[in-house]
């Protein structure tokens, strides 16, 4: 829900029932044409990577990011938060702790999908594109309020980029977490 001050789900809950993963109407969305041509990546492209939060960038686009990389396009990865209300009232941890954690793993990640991507490119010749982090520092939970702030962020590095062609990616937004909205 666009607008909400906290996250529709936490730690604590037990996930996404199906039946709202149903009405998000994933269903709905098209079936890619297996005739269709595939989206082309290469030296002339950038894609941008809107994460929310640190993992957002692996669990939801690690292939894109591989596939963009590997065919010699770069990759900028928006960042908006350090993920640091993802355990709300935790006993062992506190939001600056995890706020670091989550951060180091999202650099760990990151190298990982340039190490990767870099492997598949050796093996056919191309050399692989870069891949950047721009970090926001936004408060994690809230970024319904921010959304002014993330688009003017986005379109300064879409603005910027020297590449002909610009490819954006971004969670799905009726996951039932807000900041994805």
């Amino acid at each position: 829900m666009i607008g909400a001050a906290h996250p529709g789900f936490t730690h604590l809950q037990t996930g996404t029932a199906e039946a709202d993963w149903r009405r998000a109407d994933l269903e709905g969305l098209p079936v890619p044409d297996a005739e269709a041509p595939e989206i082309s990546f290469g030296p002339g492209t950038v894609l941008l990577v809107g994460a929310a939060h640190p993992d957002d960038e692996c669990l939801g686009a690690a292939g894109l990011i591989v596939t963009a990389l590997a065919a010699g396009a770069d990759v900028m990865v928006l960042l908006c938060t350090r993920g640091e209300a993802s355990h709300p009232e935790s006993p062992s941890v506190s939001a600056e702790q995890l706020a670091g954690t989550r951060r180091a793993e999202f650099d760990a990640a990151l190298r990982e999908l340039r190490s990767g991507a870099g492997r598949i490119a050796g093996t056919v010749g191309v050399r692989p594109g870069r891949a950047e982090a721009v970090e926001l520092g936004l408060r994690d939970g809230s970024l319904s309020g921010s959304v002014a702030e993330i688009a003017a962020a986005a379109d300064k590095l879409i603005r910027d980029s020297d590449r002909k062609r610009v490819i954006v990616a971004a969670p799905y937004r009726r996951d039932g977490h807000p900041d994805h909205a």
